[in-house]
């Protein structure tokens, strides 16, 4: 059912356009869903494919960046480390350096994937100031 080169996009009708405003679009429900999570920073190659599987989606609904950004904040503060993370590589996308101030404390956080996730996002979000 997914074709080529659309990403997460591609699995549902309508390309996961927004529905009421308290909803979350349907590619970024799946982005917190995603199988093998904890690979996202694993290596530089690995950020920069889901990165770009990110931004993939994103150029086909621009308007929903700033609903990622806004969803991956509150998912921060989640007790799952995998939707942490998820929300990391999410800003690491689509943050902006006023982000950075919230996701320094994650730096020292008792697991050490988000701890390195964070410094990673961390690294990018400040080179956009």
């Amino acid at each position: 059912m997914r074709s080529r080169g659309r990403g997460w996009m591609a699995c549902w009708p309508g390309g996961g356009a927004m529905g009421r405003m308290d909803e979350e679009p349907a590619w970024i429900e799946l982005l917190f869903k995603r199988q093998n999570r904890h690979h996202c920073f694993k290596t530089p190659f690995l950020l920069q494919l889901n990165a770009r599987q990110i931004e993939e989606s994103l150029s086909l609904v621009p308007e929903e960046r700033s609903h990622l950004r806004r969803i991956a904040l509150q998912r921060l503060a989640s007790d799952d480390i995998d939707h942490v993370v998820i929300a990391l590589l999410a800003l690491f996308v689509v943050g902006t350096s006023a982000d950075a101030l919230i996701v320094e404390p994650l730096t020292v956080h008792g697991d050490e994937y988000v701890k390195k996730a964070a410094k990673t996002c961390l690294f990018e979000l400040r080179r956009r100031e």
